[in-house]
């Protein structure tokens, strides 16, 4: 299994995540795991999430983003 990290601002973590996996057939081997975390930074805070997928190697699912 192999593993691809995406985490920051919310909205770019969504794009990046949805550009990356456009394409690929979600299957029982690959799992999606979200988590919201709260950045305090310069005195506010700010909306981050990490999208962690494990999915199998596979050149298929090690295609760079384009």
């Amino acid at each position: 299994m192999k593993c691809e990290v995406f985490i920051g601002p919310w909205n770019q973590v969504m794009d990046a995540f949805n550009k990356w996996a456009k394409g690929k057939l979600l299957t029982k081997e690959v799992v999606i795991h979200t988590n919201a975390l709260a950045v305090y930074k310069a005195g506010e805070y700010s909306g981050y999430i990490c999208i962690t997928v494990y999915h199998p190697e596979d050149p298929f699912w090690d295609k760079a983003v384009e």
